[in-house]
């Protein structure tokens, strides 16, 4: 069992690229078990969307290391020996295990990917449907900076510090959801505990729902009471 399934140390660690210069993008996430890094902006938004999304159950970054010849998987390149000049590796973004017990493999795909990346994630892919997993190359580039920040707010949500007050503030929304059918953010906010966090709060756990895409802070769409819809976070694969 690897990473994504069982806890397993992570295949490469990619917080230490900023050693030599290059960022990484890291947060807490309860999904994934603790802090997890990502070595680049399109992965961290991934992860985000992986975050919120009810089907993702638990999900991993840089999680095994495949020998792309053999298919064989191992936690991580050195645990292939002797490393020869022929063995091709390859290590996905993320494994994600979703709550009908399917596992996906997801690579965040890079603008214009060179012909070896495309035969390397051809490989792989052929190798992981042997194996009953799927394969998804998803974009980055195309999540807008609204949906993004949207996004971190509800990450937020599950914090720690959080869960002492959250039966009260629960209760407190679910008062609201029950007053009127829509709201405007602003309004909604004023009356919310913890303001426009709260607002947050009762999106991420299906009391209320809203685009996600839209920019709720400067008051544009709607938030709609949703008696435990969680629809509107299924954003994890667009």
């Amino acid at each position: 069992m690897y990473r994504g399934l069982e806890p397993v140390p992570v295949a490469r660690n990619v917080s230490k690229r900023t050693r030599r210069g290059r960022a990484c993008h890291v947060f807490v996430s309860a999904k994934a078990g603790g802090l997890i890094s990502m070595e680049s902006f399109e992965e961290y938004k991934r992860a985000l969307l992986l975050e919120i999304d009810p089907r993702v159950v638990r999900y991993s970054e840089q999680p095994w290391t495949m020998e792309l010849t053999s298919g064989e998987i191992r936690p991580s390149r050195q645990d292939f020996q002797p490393a020869t000049a022929d063995l091709r590796f390859y290590t996905p973004d993320f494994t994600v295990l979703l709550e009908d017990g399917r596992v996906l493999i997801i690579e965040v795909k890079r603008v214009s990917p060179s012909e070896e990346t495309v035969e390397k994630h051809d490989l792989a892919k052929s190798h992981c449907q042997q194996k009953g997993y799927e394969f998804l190359v998803l974009e980055g580039g195309q999540l807008s900076e609204v949906l993004l920040r949207n996004c971190e707010y509800l990450v937020r949500t599950s914090a720690e510090y959080l869960k002492p007050q959250l039966p009260a503030m629960l209760e407190q929304l679910l008062e609201l959801s029950q007053q009127k059918p829509q709201w405007h953010f602003a309004e909604l906010a004023r009356l919310a505990p913890q303001g426009g966090f709260g607002v947050f709060v009762g999106i991420a756990k299906g009391i209320f729902q809203a685009d996600l895409q839209s920019d709720l802070f400067s008051g544009q769409g709607a938030i709609f009471s949703t008696l435990g819809c969680m629809d509107h976070l299924e954003l994890g694969f667009v």
